[in-house]
C-alpha cells in the first residue's frame, strides 16, 4: 500500500505542476527584490528571473542589509529572495529576522531564503525564522520556478487566513480556516495547524484537539503529532504531551519544536533533570539556534549556574553582532554574566582577568553598534561597565565616585539613551545597594517591551540572590525602623537607625538623604546643644554638596532641594529655631511627598 504520506506529497506536486501549465498566477505581474552582496550572482538569479517569466522592469536588486531595510520601508515587492550569505551568514539571518521583526513582509508577500550552506546548523537556524521557501544552491531554473509558484500560490489560496493572522483576529481566523477545508483544499494540513493555533489563542482547547485527531486518522505527519503536543500542554495532560512530542522526534529527530515542547513540559513537571537533557540534545542539534540559547540562558539563571550563562552569552553576541538594539541588550547581559560569575566562583584567578576580558569583548563588539549616540553613547556605556567591574573587585568608594561623576555629566540626556543603557546603570545601582534609585529607574524609564526578558530575568535574579537579598533586608529594615522614629519626632533614634542602615548599604542615596533629613530636624530643635548644632549642619552640609554632585531622578531632586532650602534658612541670622520647635509636630514636606521607603 502506498504511504498515505508520499501520495498526498504527489499530489500537491502535480496539482502544481497542472496548475503553472495553466499560468494560473502571472509572474510578470510580480514584483522581486533580490537581496545579494554578489553582483555575479545578481545577474545570474535575474537572468533566472526573467527565464521563467518575470519583467525586467519589476525586478529590483540590492546588495547591502542598510540597503535592503531601506527599499522594504518606502516599497513593497511580492517575492524577498535573500542570500543567507551576504558576507557573513549572520547578516543574512537578522535581516529576515529584522525585516519580519519590524513589519516590513506583507502578509500576501513570499520571503525566499537562498544559501550554498547547506550544513544542518544552518539550515535549522535558518527555517527556524520560518521563511516561505528555502532553496539551497545550486539549483535549477525549473526547481526556483516551482518552488516560487509553490510559496506564492499557497499566500494566493490562503489570504484571508494570513490577513486575520496579521491582525491577530483569531475569530476570523478559524471562519477562515473551517471555509478552506470544506473545499478539499491541498494546504489542508497548514490550514489544520493555523486552526488550532487561533483555537489555543481562543483557549477552545477541546475543539482544537478535535481538529487535530480527526486530521490524524488520515495523515500521521509530524506536525500535528507536534500540535497536539502543545494542545495537550495547555491542558495541563502532560504525560500525553509527552508522547506527542516524543512520537514527533522519532519521525524527525532534527525537529526543533518538538524538543522545545519537551523542555517546557518538563520544566512545568518540574523534572529539571530531564529538562535539561532535553535542551542540551537541542542544542547539540542546532547550536546557531538563538531561542535555544535563550531557553538555555533563562534555565541557567533559575539554577545560578552561571558558567552557563557566560557561555551562552559569548554564543549570542556572535549571533546577534549585526542587529545593534539586540547587540547592546546582550552586552548588558554579558557584563552582568560575567560579574555574577567571577563573584561566585571559588578560583580566585578568574576575578583578576575580570576586567581584561570585558574591557576585550566591548571593544571588539563596538565597531558593530551603529546607534546614534544620544540613543546609545559607547563611551558611557564602558564607563558604567568599568565601574560595575570596579565593584564587585571590591573598589567600592573609587568605583562609586567615577559611577555617580559619569552619570552626572550627562543629566537629563542620560534619560533618553535606550534600554540597554538604563539597564545596565540599574544593575550598577544594585550592586552598589542604591536599592529605591534603581527599582525607580527600572519602573519609570524602561519600556518593558523593548527590552530582552533576558536582561529582566537578570535583573530579577540578581535581586533575588541569597546574599544581596540577605544585604537588602537588613539595610531596609534598619531604614524603615530609622523612618519610623522619624515619624514620631524622636530624631536621634532616627538618626542612629539610618546609620546603621547606611553601614550595610554605604551608597544608598534613599537613606543618605533620609539621614540629612534627620540631621536637619536636630539642628533646627531648641534643644539641641550649640556644639552638637553645629556637628549636625557640618553633616547635612557635607552630605548635601554630595548628593547635589549625582545625578539623581527628579523624585530625589526635589527632596534634596527641599533640604537645602530649610538648611539655607536655618542658616540666616534672623532664623529662630523657636520657630521650627513650633511646627515640629508636622511631618516633613519631603517625606510626605515622596513616601520614603
Amino acid at each position: 500500500m502506498e504511504d498515505p504520506n508520499i501520495s498526498k506529497e504527489n499530489s500537491v506536486k502535480n496539482a502544481i505542476k497542472k496548475n503553472i501549465n495553466k499560468n494560473f498566477i502571472q509572474f510578470s505581474q510580480l514584483k522581486v527584490l533580490i537581496i545579494e552582496s554578489s553582483s555575479g550572482l545578481k545577474k545570474i538569479m535575474r537572468h533566472a528571473l526573467m527565464e521563467i517569466g518575470f519583467s525586467s522592469g519589476n525586478i529590483t536588486k540590492c546588495e547591502s542589509t542598510i540597503q535592503a531595510k531601506n527599499i522594504c520601508k518606502n516599497a513593497s515587492f511580492d517575492i524577498y529572495i535573500v542570500n543567507l550569505n551576504l558576507e557573513d551568514s549572520d547578516k543574512g539571518r537578522e535581516l529576515v529576522h529584522k525585516l519580519y521583526e519590524d513589519q516590513l513582509i506583507p502578509c500576501k508577500s513570499v520571503m525566499c531564503i537562498l544559501t550554498s550552506d547547506n550544513s544542518r546548523a544552518t539550515v535549522l537556524s535558518t527555517i527556524e525564522k520560518k521563511p516561505d521557501e528555502y532553496i539551497v544552491k545550486p539549483f535549477s531554473t525549473k526547481q526556483l520556478k516551482v518552488r516560487i509558484y509553490r510559496a506564492y500560490q499557497k499566500k494566493c489560496d490562503l489570504l484571508d487566513i494570513y490577513e486575520a493572522i496579521e491582525v491577530q483576529d483569531y475569530s476570523a481566523i478559524v471562519n477562515s480556516c473551517y471555509n478552506h477545508l470544506g473545499t478539499d483544499s491541498i494546504h489542508s494540513l497548514d490550514i489544520r495547524i493555523m486552526l488550532a493555533e487561533a483555537l489555543l489563542k481562543l483557549e477552545k482547547y477541546d475543539e482544537a484537539e478535535i481538529v487535530i485527531r480527526e486530521a490524524l486518522n488520515f495523515s500521521d505527519a509530524f506536525s500535528y503529532h507536534i500540535e497536539l503536543g502543545k494542545i495537550l500542554y495547555y491542558r495541563e495532560d502532560y504525560e500525553d504531551a509527552i508522547k506527542e512530542y516524543t512520537t514527533a522526534i522519532k519521525s524527525n529527530n532534527l525537529l526543533i519544536e518538538p524538543y522545545k515542547g519537551l523542555f517546557h513540559t518538563y520544566m512545568k513537571m518540574n523534572d529539571l533533570e530531564n529538562a535539561s537533557d532535553i535542551l542540551a540534545d537541542a542544542i547539540k542539534i542546532s547550536p546557531q539556534s538563538s531561542s535555544l540559547l535563550h531557553m538555555q540562558l533563562e534555565f541557567a539563571l533559575k539554577k545560578r549556574d552561571y558558567s552557563t550563562v557566560k557561555e551562552d552569552f559569548n554564543s549570542l553576541l556572535d549571533l546577534h553582532k549585526y542587529d545593534s538594539q539586540k547587540l547592546c541588550q546582550l552586552l548588558t547581559g554579558f557584563v552582568q554574566a560575567e560579574i555574577q560569575y567571577v563573584t561566585s566562583s571559588p578560583d580566585y584567578h578568574s576575578m583578576d582577568k575580570l576586567s581584561k576580558h570585558v574591557n576585550a569583548v566591548l571593544s571588539k563588539n563596538e565597531q558593530f553598534i551603529k546607534l546614534p549616540r544620544e540613543k546609545f553613547d559607547y563611551k558611557l556605556f564602558k564607563s558604567i561597565s568599568n565601574s560595575r567591574v570596579d565593584i564587585a573587585m571590591g573598589d567600592i568608594s573609587r568605583a562609586k565616585k567615577q559611577l555617580y561623576k559619569t552619570l552626572s555629566s550627562y543629566g537629563e540626556n542620560l534619560l533618553k539613551q535606550n534600554e540597554a543603557m538604563i539597564s545596565n546603570i540599574v544593575l550598577s545601582l544594585w550592586q552598589l545597594g542604591d536599592y529605591e534609585y534603581a527599582e525607580e529607574l527600572f519602573n519609570n524609564h524602561v519600556n518593558k517591551n523593548k527590552i530582552d526578558p533576558l536582561i529582566s530575568s537578570f535583573i530579577n535574579t540578581y535581586k533575588t540572590d541569597p546574599k544581596i537579598d540577605e544585604k537588602r533586608t537588613k539595610y531596609q529594615d534598619l531604614n524603615q525602623k530609622g523612618i519610623k522614629f522619624y515619624k514620631k519626632e524622636k530624631y536621634e533614634m532616627a538618626l542612629d537607625f539610618f546609620n546603621e542602615a547606611l553601614k550595610k548599604s554605604p551608597s544608598n542615596t534613599n537613606a543618605t538623604i533620609n539621614k540629612a533629613q534627620a540631621l536637619l530636624k536636630l539642628a533646627s530643635s531648641v534643644s539641641t546643644p550649640e556644639n552638637k548644632r553645629k556637628t549636625y549642619i557640618a553633616e547635612c552640609k557635607d552630605m548635601l554638596f554630595i548628593l547635589k554632585s549625582m545625578f539623581l531622578s527628579p523624585n530625589l531632586v526635589k527632596r534634596v532641594d527641599a533640604i537645602n532650602d530649610e538648611l539655607t534658612t536655618l542658616l540666616q541670622p534672623s532664623f529662630s529655631r523657636r520657630k521650627i520647635r513650633n511646627n515640629e509636630g508636622n511631618t516633613d514636606p519631603a517625606v510626605g511627598k515622596t513616601n520614603k521607603k
